[in-house]
């Protein structure tokens, strides 16, 4: 889900004040051989297979969901930001 996530970053960039974006991968080397999940190209498919976005999974019924995990955003918030506030309350002190 590479081009989900460069939407997923410019999103939370253009996002004012903090934004949390996670992203999760394989690692075929080390993981994927000591676990024998096979070759990186199936681990990636697996892993893709494995995820559904937040929104598509509100539409599907239960049993579509079990073993899936969701993605996509999840909370968005516009609160002010840690250093507007901050200088208000400087403001508020000066005076």
């Amino acid at each position: 889900h590479a081009k989900a996530m460069a939407g997923y970053v410019k999103k939370a960039i253009e996002h004012k004040g903090f934004a949390l974006v996670e992203g999760m991968s394989v690692c075929p080397t080390y993981y994927g051989r000591k676990n024998a999940k096979g070759a990186a190209p199936d681990m990636f498919r697996d892993l893709k297979d494995t995820y559904i976005d937040v929104k598509a999974a509100e539409k599907l019924p239960e049993e579509k969901l079990a073993g899936k995990m969701l993605m996509g955003e999840f909370v968005n918030k516009i609160e002010p930001e840690y250093t507007e506030v901050y200088q208000a309350l400087i403001d508020r002190v000066r005076l």
